[in-house]
Formats: C-alpha cells, sequence, structure tokens
C-alpha cells in the first residue's frame, strides 16, 4: 500500500527489506525445525537458545572487549592490505617489471592454504599481530589483481581526454579513473571483506589470541557449549555484515566525492601551425599523402573534406596523439581539441565539465550560459540530448586555455539555429588562436562570419 509522499523508489526499497526479511525467517525456521529433529543439544540448539546464549555473554565484560580487539585487528589487517593491493596495483600498471617481479609472490599468495599461513606467522609473530597478518595475505592479491585488471581495460579515449585537457592528478582521480575502476574495486572489496573476516576470526581461533572472539570460540569448544559456539558465530557474522555495510557505504561516498577542480595557470601564447609533408597510412590505407599547409596567429579555417579524407587524422597528428609516418608538425604552445565524439564525463554536471579545465566555476558558467538554457548547466550530462552535449564539449574545448584550437564537427546534432550560435561562440572567443574546424558543412553555408 502507497501512502502519501512516497515514492516508488522508498516502495521498492520497503518491498525488496520486507523480501529480504522474509528470507530470513524461512533460514531461521529451517534452523529451528533441524534442531528440534536432532533433539540433541551438544549438536545443535535452537535459534531461541543461541539468543539466551549471547545474552548471557552479553553481561560479561570480556565480551565487549573481545568484539573490540578482534574488530580493530581485523579492520586493521583489510586496511593494510586494501592500500596496498591499491599501491602496488597502480605501481605495476606503471612498470612492468614490477608487475613481473611480484607475480609468483602474488600467486602464491593466492594458492598456498590459509591455514599454512596461520601456522608459519604464528611462529614467526606469534598470536598478537596474527589476525593482522593474515588479513593482509587474503586481502592484498584480491585488491591487486581485480584493480590491476581494470587499469589495463582504461578505455584509450579517456586517458587522452586526461593528455588533452592537462587535468591535474586530483581531478583525474576522481573525475576520470575512479568512475572507470570502480566496478573493479567495489568487486574487489566486497569479495576481501567477508574473507579477510573469516580468515582473521580462525587465526585468533587457531592461535588462541588473548581477548578475541577466536579465544571465546576456542574456549565454547573446550567446554563443548554449543549454544556459546553459534553465539559467538551469530555474532561474528553480524559484526561482518554490520562493518561490511559500513565500509562500502563510506568508499561509495568518498569515490562520489567531487573534488574542487583546480588548474595550474597558463597564459596563452598564439601559436603557427605548420605540416611538411605529412602521410599517415593505417595498414594498406593510406588517410594523409604529403599534405602541406601552414596556419597563422588569428587564422580560422574549416577543413571541409569529404568524409574518411583524413581530417581527424590530421588533427590527432597535430595534438601528438598520433605519429605520421613521414612529414614533420610543427606547433608551439598547447592546444586544445574538440574530439569527434563528446567524450564527457557523464556523472556530473555540464558545469562541472567546463570547470574541469577552466578551474573557475563562473567562468565556466559564462562560458556554458552562452550555448546553453541556464536549467540546463547543473543537469548530469547524462539527462542531455546529443545536441546539448555537443554544446558542452565545445565550451570545454574553447574555455580551456590553449594556444591553438581545434574543434573536429563541432556542428554535429545542431539544428540551423543552434549551428548558427555555436559559429559565433566560436568567432567571439579565439582570442588571436589558430582555429581549425573540421567540417562536412562547407565553408560559407549556411553559417555567417560575424
Amino acid at each position: 500500500m502507497q501512502w502519501e509522499g512516497s515514492s516508488p523508489e522508498r516502495i521498492f526499497i520497503l518491498n525488496k527489506n520486507k523480501k529480504k526479511a522474509g528470507i530470513l525467517l524461512f533460514w531461521l525456521l529451517v534452523w529451528e525445525l533441524a534442531a528440534l529433529l536432532m533433539d540433541n543439544p551438544f549438536l545443535l540448539v535452537t535459534p531461541l537458545e543461541t539468543l539466551r546464549s549471547i545474552l548471557g555473554m552479553m553481561t560479561e565484560r570480556s565480551f565487549y572487549l573481545r568484539i573490540a580487539l578482534s574488530v580493530g585487528k581485523i579492520s586493521l589487517g583489510f586496511l593494510l592490505g586494501t592500500l596496498g593491493g591499491i599501491v602496488f596495483a597502480v605501481l605495476s600498471f606503471r612498470h612492468s617489471w614490477l608487475e613481473e617481479l611480484i607475480e609468483p609472490i602474488v600467486r602464491w599468495m593466492k594458492a598456498v592454504p590459509v591455514v599454512s599461513f596461520v601456522v608459519l606467522l604464528f611462529i614467526w609473530f606469534g598470536s598478537d599481530w596474527l589476525a593482522v597478518c593474515i588479513c593482509i595475505v587474503v586481502v592484498f592479491p584480491i585488491l591487486y589483481i581485480d584493480l590491476l585488471e581494470g587499469l589495463k581495460k582504461l578505455p584509450k579515449p579517456m586517458l587522452e581526454l586526461r593528455r588533452v585537457y592537462c587535468f591535474p592528478a586530483m581531478t583525474a582521480l576522481f573525475y576520470v579513473y575512479i568512475p572507470l575502476l570502480e566496478p573493479y574495486l567495489m568487486a574487489g572489496l566486497k569479495l576481501a571483506f567477508g574473507l579477510c573476516w573469516k580468515s582473521g576470526v580462525a587465526a585468533e581461533v587457531i592461535g588462541m589470541t588473548k581477548d578475541s572472539i577466536g579465544e571465546g570460540l576456542y574456549l565454547a569448544k573446550v567446554s563443548v557449549d554449543t549454544g556459546e559456539i553459534l553465539g559467538w558465530t551469530v555474532v561474528a557474522v553480524g559484526l561482518c555484515v554490520l562493518f561490511e555495510w559500513l565500509f562500502l557505504r563510506l568508499t561509495r561516498k568518498l569515490l562520489e566525492w567531487q573534488v574542487p577542480c583546480r588548474v595550474k595557470p597558463y597564459v596563452e601564447a598564439p601559436a603557427k601551425l605548420q605540416c611538411i609533408e605529412i602521410t599517415k597510412s593505417f595498414g594498406e590505407k593510406l588517410v594523409l599523402r604529403k599534405h602541406s599547409a601552414a596556419y597563422n596567429p588569428g587564422q580560422r579555417d574549416t577543413l571541409d573534406w569529404p568524409s574518411g579524407a583524413g581530417k581527424t587524422t590530421l588533427f590527432r597528428i597535430l595534438m601528438g596523439l598520433e605519429q605520421a609516418d613521414s612529414g614533420q608538425c610543427l606547433t608551439t604552445g598547447r592546444g586544445s581539441y574538440l574530439f569527434q565524439e563528446d567524450r564527457l564525463i557523464e556523472h556530473v554536471s555540464a558545469l562541472k565539465n567546463v570547470e574541469m579545465v577552466t578551474g573557475d566555476v563562473a567562468l565556466a558558467e559564462e562560458y556554458l550560459s552562452q550555448l546553453l538554457d541556464p536549467k540546463e548547466l547543473p543537469m548530469p550530462v547524462s539527462q542531455l540530448s546529443g545536441g546539448m552535449k555537443r554544446r558542452v564539449a565545445l565550451a570545454r574545448a574553447m574555455a580551456f586555455p590553449a594556444d591553438f584550437v581545434l574543434l573536429d564537427e563541432p556542428f554535429t546534432g545542431l539544428d540551423p539555429a543552434a549551428r548558427q550560435k555555436a559559429y559565433d561562440f566560436i568567432v567571439k572567443h579565439q582570442r588571436g588562436r589558430v582555429i581549425l574546424i573540421a567540417s562536412h558543412i562547407e565553408k560559407n553555408r549556411g553559417l555567417e562570419e560575424t
């Protein structure tokens, strides 16, 4: 039943929680029936008797001390293993020799039974830090392998975006890399957390770590108290679920954090571009053949070559994203490049996309408001139409402090009025720079220079 002020999302969450509660109740009933059928408290006690055991344990001060120390050590091991996995994944991605060097260690950590590590680490370090060390050993390879795989699958277009627009490290981390790596990171964390908790408690049991959940389980085993054994098991599972939920929730909040966009100051110096007999082939297909041209500061030119004639290839060579087979490209300073695709950061607003290259919200708003309705600026890019996205990408290219600007099909998806508005915007913000426009639209057809 839907009450006043409810939303579909709220109804969905409520129904989902009811379903989970129903499933939990079903398995509690199965547990109850199994205990009644066995009718042997040394083998299995009922859920109610287990609850009584937990309540009895809660009256003892040692119960809370065990929980505090176990949670602290297992959490510390998890965090150290996670941090180590992330750091070494990044370093291995950047240095292939390091990946080859530590590969045998990672394989060994994956293959060796946890109990073997427990025994060895107990001999080397004793029981006090046993849970911490075991958690590191369990978590490290999971995070390392998952994140390294994600890094190797980073899409080349987004890496080129960062390179062209010179995003600072924090901007690139939170707006380019993290959204792409989040699925790999979250999958690794979910798997690692459960294994870490189980292995940590098992290490405490084997090592008889003082004042720990594992010691509580061991003492219950010695006294053959099935109710207490199940009680400690339920407590361990509950703590695992609780802390996993809290940690993953905090992690998601951190990953969603929109850090301020700062850019290094850059003084534009209008550049001259010169191409000298540029030739470029892809396989047997010749794209550019001894292309020569020169463009002076303040010049604005449209390359209305036929489709497939090499406009995009020429722009990529000028930006240093491709290498010519022969010939020379002489450019000075840095360039701004409107890719043939929009290449926007979809999950953030149009305003944030431009702010990432200006470092100034007000300046970003000034540029965007000339091409979009003000109410569209705070909208996530994923909610914008194709034509709107193209205008956001154009605003970003023109706002970026650069010495020359290359615009690849800037009018794609725009109607004649919007196209003229975009062209006027380009002219207004030329600032003495060379601007090259690759477009199927002829130089003077449908565009009036102002």
